[in-house]
């Protein structure tokens, strides 16, 4: 009985974190020399920061609710964040 009584608080305990975390992602699709284009002509990026390699772009997509795709330049080191106006 009190292993039950465990194994539903730890339950409850692990259901609560998982509540309280933010916790956003998917998959992201690398696209080696290629530049990224949308399908409409006056697609803008809705945020353009400087980092200092891929994955802090894709982990800055991550953290702005609104992106969907993100564009990063390895000659300026430019991040482009775009969301879904550009489909």
């Amino acid at each position: 009985m009190a292993l039950l009584k465990y194994w539903i608080t730890f339950l409850m305990l692990i259901f609560q974190q998982s509540i309280e975390q933010n916790i956003r992602s998917f998959t992201m699709s690398l696209m080696h020399q290629q530049q990224f284009q949308c399908a409409a002509t006056t697609c803008l990026p809705f945020s353009t920061t400087i980092v200092s390699d891929i994955r802090q772009c894709q982990t800055s997509c991550l953290d702005q609710p609104q992106c969907t795709a993100c564009s990063f330049h390895l000659s300026n080191s430019k991040c482009e964040l775009f969301d879904k106006t550009f489909i």
